[in-house]
């Protein structure tokens, strides 16, 4: 896995949050059990969602908590991690503020849910057309990649060719699209779903970001796919 490393701006804003008197960091992270993690968390903190491999908690209205469950959990937060503290990932991911090193949770920023209306208001295209974009990007990036090929749809060739003439207007589109040939996304469905965003304030403007990406290619190899199969 990729090393982690933190900045020294993150962590001198780690150092000025100011939590919720029922919730304590530092306690919290002396924890070692799930079962006692997991306690803690629902005894103080409001619980925003729960999936197969994680639980998400609002910490306050700048900051939520995704605790694994197991270690499919653990190696989305890791990734999640790794790209958060990516200086070369643009802002088009919601920030991370701490974590753990074994990837036990990851403290983020609070997004909430994205409609496909906040979608076209903040990025400037229907939520449909950027899909099409992404699986175009994929089909451009991955050649190999048939499956990108028979998605595209065909009636948004003019959108699409608007959108990449003028992609310097599209600031989060075009860091999407970098995010994706430099890493060489595979595993784009999930770009494809409007559950993956949320709208976060950014000095005091709304801003559209990814708030689920921890399941790449590899983490759905190697935690996923085999339980489907």
């Amino acid at each position: 896995m990729k090393k982690i490393i933190i900045n020294e701006s993150q962590l001198e804003a780690i150092k000025e949050m100011a939590y919720p008197v029922t919730f304590n960091m530092e306690e919290f992270k002396s924890i070692r059990s799930f079962a006692d993690r997991l306690r803690y968390c629902e005894n103080r903190l409001k619980k925003l969602g729960a999936g197969t491999s994680r639980r998400v908690y609002q910490i306050d209205n700048e900051k939520c908590l995704k605790l694994a469950k197991n270690r499919k959990g653990i190696a989305q937060n890791i990734e999640e991690i790794n790209l958060g503290n990516d200086m070369y990932a643009g802002s088009c991911f919601a920030k991370v503020y701490d974590y753990d090193q074994n990837g036990l949770f990851v403290e983020m920023e609070l997004a909430r849910k994205a409609k496909e209306s906040d979608f076209e208001r903040l990025v400037g295209v229907p939520f449909d057309v950027y899909c099409d974009i992404i699986v175009r990007t994929a089909a451009n990036y991955l050649p190999s990649n048939n499956q990108s090929r028979n998605w595209i749809n065909k009636s948004m060739e003019d959108s699409y060719e608007y959108v990449m003439d003028n992609i310097d207007d599209f600031e989060f589109i075009n860091e999407v699209i970098e995010y994706m040939g430099n890493y060489q996304v595979k595993a784009y469905g999930d770009l494809q779903r409007i559950s993956s965003y949320g709208v976060v304030r950014r000095n005091g403007q709304e801003e559209m970001v990814i708030i689920d990406f921890g399941l790449t290619e590899d983490v759905f190899n190697n935690y996923y796919r085999k339980s489907r199969e």
